[in-house]
């Protein structure tokens, strides 16, 4: 018997507590605070309110997200990450530019031409430099007809690497028309055999070569350099690697894809070969 009534004490006291928190709830939002009955209880019960507000809060406030301090934490820390990625980028460009500038004083310093170094200063409308404008001209010794090479990729022995020719000479700038352009044909051979051929301008990023001699000794992996034949560009200078053969039975010729020895997307300071 005493445990039913104690049980039922609880059971009562339950439901006002229940009944109680309903009871404040309602009438904080919508009893007129004019009303002098209300005021009494909400005399009464605002602590009890505010109590349940302070802990909505409260709870809203650590589920809902972070706190303002720890947000400005964050963008803190994303803006470092940023300057940090930036400055690794800076960095990267200066080891590249370095490994450039090494290759070109190795270049001027071994090479068997007398080198014009030019800048240059513009190009066509395609993603290729075929046709591009240098700041050297003919007050500066450049002349129709020149070659005109970059220092070579860390790839190939090769201290310079062909970019194309002289096409048009002026004052104080001349225009330069690359050997990836179909209209240049440079007379090439191929160091370990000999074997002579032409270049036709560029494929899917290969210069295109035929070899005069269907039969020609040429693989995979070979080095090309000019000939020199015609006067067209000066004679041993290095144009690529042979990336393909393949033999063309209709024309009786051997077709050579040649790996450049420069990055003609990415041409830096070019030099005209006296």
């Amino acid at each position: 018997m005493n445990f039913n009534n104690k049980y039922f004490k609880n059971v009562i006291i339950f439901l006002i507590f229940v009944a109680l928190v309903v009871f404040v709830f309602i009438v904080d939002k919508n009893v007129s605070k004019d009303n002098i009955i209300s005021k009494g209880i909400s005399t009464v019960v605002n602590p009890i309110s505010g109590f349940f507000r302070n802990i909505g809060s409260s709870l809203r406030e650590k589920m809902g997200g972070l706190s303002d301090e720890e947000i400005k934490d964050i963008d803190e820390l994303n803006l470092k990450v940023k300057k940090l990625e930036e400055e690794n980028r800076k960095l990267r460009e200066v080891v590249i530019r370095s490994e450039a500038l090494q290759n070109e004083y190795d270049m001027i310093k071994s090479s068997n031409f007398e080198l014009i170094a030019a800048d240059i200063t513009s190009l066509n409308n395609n993603s290729w430099y075929d046709v591009f404008t240098i700041n050297r001209g003919l007050k500066d010794g450049v002349e129709m007809g020149d070659s005109v090479v970059m220092s070579g990729d860390n790839t190939s022995d090769a201290l310079e690497g062909l970019v194309g020719r002289v096409t048009g000479v002026y004052s104080d700038y001349s225009e330069i028309t690359a050997i990836t352009d179909d209209t240049v044909r440079v007379s090439i051979r191929a160091l370990r055999s000999g074997d002579g051929g032409i270049l036709s301008g560029m494929k899917s990023g290969e210069l295109k070569a035929y070899m005069f001699d269907q039969n020609s000794d040429v693989i995979v992996g070979d080095e090309i350099i000019t000939s020199g034949l015609g006067g067209v560009i000066k004679k041993d200078i290095f144009v690529g690697e042979v990336s393909k053969v393949e033999t063309d039975d209709t024309e009786m010729k051997k077709l050579v894809y040649i790996k450049p020895g420069v990055d003609f997307k990415h041409l830096r300071r070019v030099y005209v070969v006296k």
